[in-house]
């Protein structure tokens, strides 16, 4: 049996309305649910559907749902599809770095012989 690695990623579904005044009455009228990465909150759901449909209009987030999905891949497949954004090296405790050959040391820096 193959090792995986697995990750939650969470999103966000947004429900809003556009409140509109009728004859003296509050009107909303359901917009389309807007889905988002991460747990968002009013204020950036507030400007994500400001974004979406316009600053001018008048808007109440009605509900926000958060969806976490557990995914897994094999870590054979992962390593082979996967972009490498960078490479740390740390030496293992009690080892010491070796000084690559052909190298001058400080201590050989300098001197004529």
């Amino acid at each position: 049996m193959s090792k995986t690695i697995e990750r939650t990623f969470t999103t966000s579904t947004v429900v809003a309305s556009k409140v509109t005044v009728v004859k003296g009455k509050l009107v909303p009228a359901v917009l389309e649910p807007l889905d988002m990465d991460g747990k968002v909150s009013i204020a950036d759901a507030t400007k994500a559907i400001m974004k979406k449909y316009g600053k001018l209009g008048n808007y109440a987030i009605m509900s926000i749902t958060y969806h976490d999905t557990l995914r897994s891949m094999d870590v054979d497949k992962f390593v082979a599809d996967s972009k490498v954004i960078s490479v740390t090296d740390v030496l293992a405790e009690g080892f010491e770095a070796a000084e690559p050959e052909g190298e001058e040391t400080n201590s050989d820096a300098g001197q004529e012989g």
